[in-house]
């Protein structure tokens, strides 16, 4: 969901939870919310250290939820639903599959929990998917608690990891993709440096012909952002559109989101 500030209290009370025993509580307290909360800590980043806790009641099955910080990074369900997408964004980059079915090569750029290269290597056996992830600390934290050790088995050389940023990535990897995902966050904070002029021109030469570049936006009661979104990426690529995505379960902003290419597609149930 990548809005810390948009889920539901009791997402964020459980994340600022996990936060405190970190942060001084006492013996008992810690004992007590390691335990309520399945807490796991991980490694530090530039935006803060790697939690993971458990959330039962938000969605129909537990899911465990990756936080940095105290803004929500990713999620997994548990058990046999583990290579299920829990939240309602990450199944909507699955729309780059209704216009383009046959699409093999995909760039995601943010891996936080690996939740979609999960749901998505695990189900199609022709797809490739390059991950962009420059904080170690989230890479380990995936493999230890949210299967990413498992899917790197399953898939082999169908994934392949690489601890950097997108902008560094596209700039220096000579792949056409035919579809690119925009799902990084540093903290609460949108990688602004993809979403640029710049960005959006550098993203747009990295892309086969008639691909896809779809980016998660999260955004409050004032769209604005939004709007400057899409008139940017209007002026780099032929055709945009809009889906919205929330999880009503787990957010009180909304998640969009943005469908750019220079192909004319059209999505069902585009706001644009």
């Amino acid at each position: 969901m990548k809005a810390g500030d948009g889920h539901k209290k009791n997402v964020l009370a459980a994340a600022a939870a996990a936060t405190a025993a970190l942060i001084g509580v006492s013996a008992a307290a810690l004992v007590r919310a390691l335990r309520e909360l399945d807490i796991r800590v991980g490694g530090r980043t530039r935006a803060g250290r790697v939690i993971a806790f458990t959330d039962t009641g938000s969605l129909d099955a537990p899911v465990r939820m990756m936080a940095v910080g105290r803004a929500i990074q990713s999620g997994t369900f548990l058990g046999a639903r583990r290579f299920e997408a829990p939240f309602a964004y990450h199944r909507a980059f699955d729309v780059l599959f209704d216009v383009l079915p046959d699409a093999h090569n995909v760039l995601m750029i943010g891996g936080g929990g690996f939740a979609w290269p999960k749901a998505a290597l695990s189900s199609r056996p022709s797809l490739c998917v390059d991950v962009c992830e420059p904080e170690a600390a989230v890479t380990c934290a995936a493999r230890a608690w949210f299967y990413l050790d498992e899917l790197e088995e399953l898939a082999g050389e169908r994934l392949r990891i690489f601890e950097t940023d997108g902008i560094s990535h596209l700039t220096a990897c000579d792949r056409l993709y035919d579809a690119i995902i925009d799902d990084a966050f540093s903290g609460f904070a949108a990688a602004e440096d993809l979403l640029s002029d710049e960005g959006l021109a550098l993203i747009r030469s990295r892309l086969a012909p008639g691909g896809l570049f779809l980016a998660n936006v999260v955004c409050d009661a004032d769209a604005t952002p939004l709007f400057e979104l899409v008139g940017r990426m209007e002026r780099t690529f032929a055709q945009v559109s809009v889906l919205i995505t929330t999880d009503e379960a787990l957010s009180d902003d909304d998640n969009y989101l943005i469908i750019a290419s220079d192909a004319n597609y059209r999505f069902e149930g585009a706001l644009l």
